[in-house]
């Protein structure tokens, strides 16, 4: 396994391997589907995936995604993930996924906290930026509790409006 292991107060974030593949397309459900889509996984489409986010860690690529575990057990309660923007801003992407068992339980901010951290003292990262569908009430609200402020909308995919906000990860100045 490529990858760093952080550890929270509830949870566990480590990088998904191979063989978790089956586990993970389990944890997809129509909720995930329909913000994440445009179709449900198969079982190949998270093989290519697993692949790509070792090989990112191995190579040190733009992308750092870590399965989302409880202190106590190996269980994938689902995912975060940084990536690199590539525009010379010091800034990354941020994206959770908890699958349905685990949901509304706070573990999509601890997970993404660990993963911000992780961001800022190992990457130098400045700010983070989070995109998600206008109507996807569960994920803006993950957002504000990170601290995320709205700076705009993105309309590239004809489908639907996202989103964009933004997360300052400087320590405040008292």
């Amino acid at each position: 396994m490529d990858g760093a292991v952080l550890t929270g107060s509830r949870l566990r974030l480590v990088p998904v391997v191979r063989d978790e593949a089956e586990e993970w397309l389990a944890g997809e459900d129509l909720e995930q589907v329909r913000w994440f889509g445009p179709r449900a996984s198969e079982l190949g489409d998270v093989v290519r995936a697993v692949d790509e986010w070792q090989a990112s860690w191995r190579d040190g690529g733009p992308v750092r995604h870590w399965g989302i575990r409880p202190l106590d057990s190996n269980v994938l309660m689902g995912g975060v993930e940084i990536r690199i923007v590539a525009d010379g801003d010091r800034s990354v992407n941020l994206s959770y996924l908890v699958f349905p068992p685990y949901r509304r339980r706070g573990y999509a901010v601890e997970a993404s906290r660990l993963a911000l951290d992780y961001a800022k003292s190992e990457l130098g990262a400045t700010h983070a930026l989070i995109r998600m569908a206008e109507q996807n009430d569960v994920s803006i609200s993950v957002a504000r509790r990170l601290g995320a402020i709205p700076v705009g909308t993105d309309t590239s995919d004809p489908e639907r409006t996202f989103l964009v906000t933004r997360l300052d990860l400087s320590p405040h100045i008292a």
